[in-house]
């Protein structure tokens, strides 16, 4: 199964923002968010300066903000912006527990990432504050790793349209519970953004869960068959484990 970025990257590709900064120092970045109309709905931050976030509650009517960079340890300076239900935030490098997004049960998109480009990981201490966000419809953890390892937080969400997770910490047997759980995940994830295939330069890359990055290069179905088998022999497995737990918990729950 293959699913669509939804990321700060997608989030560039949307042109109808009300207010858009790139390439500006911090300073003309604040002068900008100062100085805008506070009806201003949607807000892209494409730049690798800082700016002031606390400048972003003037914007009540805010619906949609995208950053390339947060500056800040948490994301309370948005806890007064009742309308906004679609968040992509990059370099989320400061932020280490994710408590303050549990007053955002209005999202509706959210996308937290570490640093894409150098695919340099985020640590949080938890997913769990993410149990909140019932209204979510698309979800991406971009490099996004929880201190304990766990993904319970997601399973109790209502089932997603889409939910991107790349990372090695998410195992076969935490991908099958996702996808029995209605979420949209699979045994073999791969992503236009991934890039071509290293051996022919021509297919598109996957990328195999139970293979920790860096270990096994990026290939394409085609040149990787007997491992992509493999995987999808061991995912199979892991999904009929995953199925009679939950049946299981069905049963005791009657």
């Amino acid at each position: 199964m293959a699913w669509k970025e939804t990321g700060f990257w997608d989030a560039l590709n949307e042109t109808d923002y009300d207010l858009t900064l790139v390439g500006m120092p911090t300073k003309e970045v604040n002068r900008q968010l100062t100085t805008a109309p506070v009806t201003t709905k949607r807000i892209l931050i494409d730049t690798m300066g800082s700016f002031d976030p606390g400048l972003l509650s003037r914007f009540q009517s805010l619906e949609r903000f995208a950053t390339a960079a947060w500056p800040a340890s948490d994301f309370t300076a948005l806890h007064g912006l009742r309308r906004l239900k679609r968040l992509w935030v990059s370099r989320i490098k400061n932020v280490e527990r994710l408590d303050s997004l549990e007053p955002m049960g209005q999202l509706e998109v959210l996308a937290l990432e570490g640093f894409m480009v150098a695919l340099k990981r985020v640590k949080v201490a938890s997913f769990d504050p993410l149990a909140s966000l019932q209204k979510l419809k698309e979800l991406s953890l971009w490099c996004v790793v929880p201190a304990d390892n766990r993904i319970d937080a997601l399973l109790k969400i209502p089932p997603l349209r889409h939910l991107g997770l790349i990372d090695e910490f998410i195992t076969l047997d935490q991908l099958a519970m996702l996808e029995v759980h209605g979420h949209p995940v699979g045994e073999l994830m791969s992503s236009e953004g991934l890039g071509k295939c290293f051996k022919c330069r021509k297919g598109r890359r996957t990328y195999l869960n139970s293979s920790p990055r860096g270990k096994k290069k990026f290939c394409c179905e085609r040149c990787d068959a007997k491992r992509v088998e493999e995987h999808r022999a061991a995912y199979a497995e892991a999904l009929a484990k995953a199925e009679t737990t939950l049946k299981g918990s069905r049963r005791r729950r009657k």
